[in-house]
């Protein structure tokens, strides 16, 4: 047989042979699980990064917002530090902003924003620095809780990369909060990556998930859809994909992802809005010397005016890594100002 036909032969034999393998892998059985097993994955997922060891690790991540009128897109993107001991955390977000194109211009940007957000169990501190201007702020005002803001603040920012939606926590909670998640009887395959597929009811909407056992069912993929009855908008579709996980000292971890969502309104039910945001973490290390990298550590200028969140008519003053109170100069007798004091 000539050359160039045993090649066509081996060509044609060898695609014959990885359909047939291809259709075999798709329709590989899900490994048994009982809904006891599948509780237990969902509760170790609910548990996102609360499960690590004190840590601390690098962010970023880019938006991409994409309007149906093109100069109202924008983009954004956080270059941040995150440390977390138990509850604590303490977070340093460096931003920088584009208008009036989704994509990333080429040209360097300057960071025209740097804030610094930290909870360190009853009290929590804030500085933000935009351009020339500082500002300054504290929380001590815990008996109904943290505001909404402060627990956006203090958040972990690559958190969606664990499944969280805007609304009510990550979707393994909701799914055990529906107790509606069923398996799929046959395997899938994500992006060469055989997967369970479970899939449930969540508020508002419904919730797919796509879980790769060898990497103790960490997810390789989330789509949820929720409608919507108040406001103008009418639907949100949420799909995380591009998932990489990496064993980080023996356990792994998702460290990369791509989050879209596309917001839809309510008359003649188009796209409004859409967004694509790319989050990667590294450098993370289990037990760091927080310490020696200053976390915990508030580092307001000695002698920055503090303000209470909770009582505008309150400030203080950073003397000497601690807050005093603070009574600003008040005029007497014209112009002439008393002297400041603490107190």
């Amino acid at each position: 047989m000539k050359g160039w036909l045993r090649y066509l032969f081996g060509f044609i034999y060898s695609a014959i042979a990885m359909v047939v393998l291809a259709s075999t892998i798709e329709s590989q059985p899900v490994p048994p699980l009982d809904k006891d097993s599948l509780t237990g994955i969902l509760e170790k997922l609910a548990k996102g990064t609360s499960e690590f060891p004190p840590y601390s690790m690098d962010i970023e991540a880019t938006w991409s917002i994409q309007s149906i009128t093109p100069s109202e897109s924008y983009g954004v993107q956080i270059l941040a530090q995150f440390r977390k001991n138990g509850p604590l955390t303490d977070t340093i977000e460096r931003h920088t902003t584009w208008k009036g194109q989704s994509e990333k211009p080429s040209t360097p940007l300057p960071v025209e924003c740097e804030t610094r957000s930290m909870w360190q169990g009853d009290r929590y501190y804030y500085r933000k620095t935009r351009f020339d201007t500082d500002f300054f702020a504290a929380n001590f005002n815990l008996e109904n809780g943290l505001t909404s803001k402060t627990k956006e603040d203090i958040r972990d920012l690559s958190g969606v990369l664990e499944g969280y939606l805007s609304e009510g926590g990550n979707c393994a909670q909701l799914l055990i909060q529906s107790g509606s998640a069923v398996i799929h009887p046959s395997m899938e395959t994500v992006g060469n990556v055989q997967c369970v597929v479970i899939e449930g009811d969540v508020p508002a909407g419904h919730c797919t998930m796509w879980l790769e056992p060898k990497n103790e069912y960490l997810h390789r993929k989330i789509v949820v859809e929720q409608t919507f009855t108040e406001g103008r908008l009418s639907r949100e579709i949420f799909v995380l994909d591009n998932v990489k996980i990496s064993d980080v000292d023996g356990r792994p971890v998702v460290m990369e992802g791509t989050i879209s969502r596309t917001w839809f309104k309510k008359e003649g039910n188009k796209s409004e809005w859409s967004s694509v945001q790319t989050i990667r973490r590294s450098n993370i290390r289990w037990n760091p010397d927080f310490a020696a990298m200053g976390a915990f550590q508030m580092d307001f200028p000695e002698g920055a005016i503090i303000h209470d969140l909770d009582d505008q008519t309150l400030e203080y003053k950073w003397r000497k890594g601690t807050l005093q109170k603070y009574v600003r100069p008040k005029c007497v007798g014209g112009n002439k100002a008393v002297p400041d004091k603490d107190r």
